[in-house]
């Protein structure tokens, strides 16, 4: 997030980690495959957030740790929270999802008809206009988004979309950062035990 005050929940327990560690963090934000390419040059020391792939094991230290989780939910407004989606529903029914992101279920089916947008807050407003059924989401990220704009008739659905999946801030593989990438991983097993943390997590509305 582009404000100072709220750049993001991953973003402040990166830095309070690495200020732990000694480091002073100039966090960048980039189109996301600019981020990649810089990280992998040695452009940049870290990116932040990745989900571990075969092939980016290659490509980046990955700490021990992941930084955070991430699920993703079906959006509606005005509906039954409880209801079930499968995709024979979408033969009437369309979705939103963001431009570039990639899904484990649903957003990926070329049968299903899809709105692409290019933030978070350009997606609600689509799904309150009735230009669509459904968002689909990360369900954090969602539900913060809609307190960050008062939409209370607008709701994540019960039903499970895919199982949690860890992220990490990723390393440059050079031989440089591994103790760095392994220093990080055991300062923020410690840092999630500590108040610090919760306070974080708590500000940003997320329950442990």
């Amino acid at each position: 997030m582009e404000s100072p005050e709220m750049p993001g929940v991953d973003v402040e327990v990166m830095s309070a980690v690495l200020d732990q560690l000694g480091y002073d963090v100039d966090f960048r934000i980039y189109p996301w495959k600019r981020a990649q390419l810089i990280t992998e040059s040695g452009e940049a020391d870290a990116l932040l957030d990745v989900f571990i792939t075969e092939p980016r094991k290659a490509l980046y230290w990955f700490p021990d740790e992941p930084i955070s989780s991430t699920e993703t939910a079906l959006f509606c407004q005005n509906c039954d929270p409880d209801q079930q989606v499968t995709e024979a529903d979408f033969e009437r029914r369309t979705m939103i999802i963001n431009r570039g992101y990639q899904y484990a279920r649903f957003g990926n089916n070329p049968n299903i008809r899809k709105f692409e947008v290019n933030n978070f807050e350009q997606g609600f407003k689509m799904l309150i206009s009735g230009r669509a059924d459904y968002y689909l989401v990360n369900r954090t990220v969602g539900q913060f988004t809609l307190n960050q704009m008062n939409l209370q008739y607008v709701h994540p659905l019960k039903m499970k979309i895919d199982d949690p999946s860890d992220v990490y801030l990723a390393f440059n593989k050079s031989e440089a950062l591994k103790p760095i990438s392994d220093a990080f991983a055991r300062q923020l097993r410690q840092f999630k035990k500590t108040e610090a943390y919760q306070r974080i997590l708590a500000k940003y509305g997320i329950q442990p």
